[in-house]
């Protein structure tokens, strides 16, 4: 994966020995969601899923 900064980068090492994480998806990517019946959109760096899939 590629990384922006150093706090991402320490970011990843922590995700990667966390039981609980069991992925990590990387940009580029859209989240999609419906607040309050308007449409909103976020690019993150990262995305991660634990164990239940929740993010």
């Amino acid at each position: 994966m590629v990384y922006e900064s150093r706090l991402e980068l320490a970011w990843l090492l922590l995700a990667d020995f966390d039981p609980a994480i069991v992925a990590v998806a990387a940009q580029p990517f859209c989240l999609v969601a419906d607040v309050d019946g308007r449409k909103r959109r976020h690019i993150p760096d990262f995305f991660a899923a634990d164990v239940d899939g929740g993010p």
